[in-house]
């Protein structure tokens, strides 16, 4: 049995009335507008170079809608690649306070990447950290309420045996490509299945998706066998 399927069409009308309902008011003050059509200009530079692109168009609206949504304050990323997905989720954090650390492995990636935070006028609000994400995240500090993981697919459930204690209860953890690259992600799939830690759903957006992960509250937060 794999995870619950859940269809863009469905979770896509609820995440874009509670977008227009949280953006409405921010876009109405002058400064949050500019900086946001200074985001949206780093984007449209970004996409010039398809290759910097690890994320289709509308998967980064996606990752948007989440952070206006669930309106974290700490974020963290896990395969930052050329920073094209961490524009989309600073984009969430304008006209509020709110932080994102992004870990990337390869030196010449980052390069790009904090050109194009500077572009967007986002330097001050992510941190980009070069190195290997299972030596960097146990140097990081407290728990985050949004992880993004967009890194090795082959790794993907032991980056979540990693992640998941550094989430706070109620928090999200999204994992790209889970469809697309299904095979290379069974182990995480299996694991997010049977792991009551955690609610877990797919979400399909065109071709590929998310997995949407929930860390629940309380003493189920601790739980690791299967659910019956």
């Amino acid at each position: 049995m794999s995870p619950k399927l859940v269809w863009a069409s469905s979770v896509g009308v609820l995440a874009v009335a509670v977008v227009v309902w949280e953006l409405q008011p921010a876009l109405s003050n002058p400064d949050v507008a500019s900086a946001d059509q200074q985001v949206a200009a780093a984007l449209r530079w970004m996409e010039q170079h398809e290759d910097w692109m690890t994320v289709p168009p509308e998967h980064g609206r996606f990752l948007w809608q989440i952070v206006e949504a669930t309106r974290p304050r700490r974020i963290l990323e896990v395969g930052s690649a050329f920073g094209y997905a961490t524009l989309w989720l600073g984009r969430g954090l304008l006209g509020r306070e709110g932080n994102i650390t992004s870990i990337e492995l390869l030196e010449e990636r980052v390069e790009i990447a904090r050109q194009a935070l500077e572009r967007a006028g986002l330097s001050a609000r992510v941190r980009v950290i070069t190195g290997d994400a299972f030596e960097v995240v146990p140097t990081l500090s407290g728990q985050f309420d949004l992880i993004f993981l967009d890194a090795a697919k082959a790794d993907y459930h032991r980056f979540y045996e990693m992640l998941l204690p550094r989430l706070r209860e109620g928090g999200v953890l999204l994992a790209h490509n889970v469809i697309a690259r299904a095979r290379q992600v069974r182990p995480f799939l299996d694991r997010i299945e049977s792991d009551k830690r955690v609610i877990a759903s797919i979400i399909r957006i065109g071709d590929d998706g998310f997995a949407f992960c929930v860390r629940r509250r309380g003493k189920e937060s601790q739980g690791t066998t299967d659910t019956p």
